[in-house]
């Protein structure tokens, strides 16, 4: 039997109206079905995984931090070291360098006691128990550790991080691959200075501490000696060539001023030089001193070269 076209028209508005009904909950069905499917699965472990994503996004600034606290134990270790035992370090970055990542002066010996819990194995191994609690497996290498002086009073660490994430129970489900370049400038003002320890056999101690306005006149020369100043020199070793017992010049070298009266005071034998503590120390140089006129440090001798940087030419005889 033919339908009316008053039928007809009634029938398309209802198969219509179910339609509009129905279509959300085809649409919750299909959206449901289509999370259950492997193409989608990487959503799901990222929403699964959100919890972790703290973790991961925290890791670059606990890298900066186990850097920085490394370096600081590795400087101060290097200066204990060369100061306590009364050797020079055979090879001073090297060295900071394996202390920076092992805790120890030489790769496979025992941890430096020096050093505690700051050094970057130990830092790593922490990080993987850390990511392992969130059912992360984490693989983590540090390469391109290196050092080297930034200024006269400070040191570049510079280090990178390679980290590789994945889920423990669903290794295929998502990953996180990633590089981190760090760099850590640190201070070296208020170590020892290991040049004047090895030269004094362990007897006279002198601080890093430099001047915050360049030595011009006698009055500032005055009171750089008195305070124990140091100032640039790239006639002068520099920090490491410091713990390595060198009087080489380098780019960010440093110097102060002996004090002769310190040394014979602790009984040790004096010498007729410039006080400049790197041609003081060398004791392959011919005498290259002459009289400053200070009244505050009578003592006082310095070759030329040296009498002019600190611009008391005139005060000293012969320059």
């Amino acid at each position: 039997m033919e339908m009316t076209p008053r039928f007809r028209k009634k029938g398309f508005f209802y198969t219509l109206s179910v339609l509009v009904l129905a279509l959300p909950l085809i649409a919750l069905m299909l959206f449901y079905t289509d999370l259950s499917t492997p193409a989608r699965s990487t959503v799901v472990s990222a929403v699964v995984s959100s919890e972790s994503l703290h973790a991961i996004q925290g890791i670059e600034t606990d890298f900066e931090r186990a850097l920085r606290s490394s370096a600081q134990s590795a400087m101060a270790s290097s200066v204990g070291r060369v100061v306590s035992e009364g050797r020079p370090l055979a090879d001073a970055p090297v060295s900071m360098q394996n202390l920076v990542i092992s805790g120890s002066f030489v790769q496979g010996e025992p941890v430096s006691p020096t050093m505690g819990p700051n050094y970057l194995s130990l830092w790593m191994t922490n990080m993987r128990t850390i990511f392992s609690a969130y059912g992360l497996d984490v693989t983590l290498n540090v390469t391109h550790v290196n050092v080297s002086p930034l200024t006269p009073s400070t040191l570049l660490f510079s280090a990178n991080l390679s980290l590789f994430v994945q889920p423990q129970a669903d290794p295929q489900s998502f990953n996180f691959t990633q590089v981190y370049v760090q760099r850590v400038v640190l201070s070296i003002e208020g170590l020892e200075d290991p040049l004047v320890a090895l030269r004094t056999n362990g007897v006279v101690s002198r601080v890093f501490a430099f001047n915050a306005s360049p030595v011009a006149n006698l009055s500032t020369l005055e009171a750089f000696i008195s305070e124990k100043k140091y100032a640039p020199n790239p006639d002068a070793p520099d920090f490491l060539n410091r713990l390595e017992g060198k009087l080489s010049p380098a780019l960010h070298g440093i110097e102060t001023i002996v004090n002769p009266n310190e040394l014979s005071a602790q009984e040790l034998p004096t010498r007729i030089q410039s006080h400049a503590d790197h041609v003081y120390f060398n004791d392959t140089l011919s005498n290259q001193g002459t009289r400053v006129l200070s009244n505050a440090h009578p003592w006082l001798l310095l070759d030329c070269p040296h009498a002019a940087t600190f611009g008391v030419s005139a005060q000293t005889q012969g320059c």
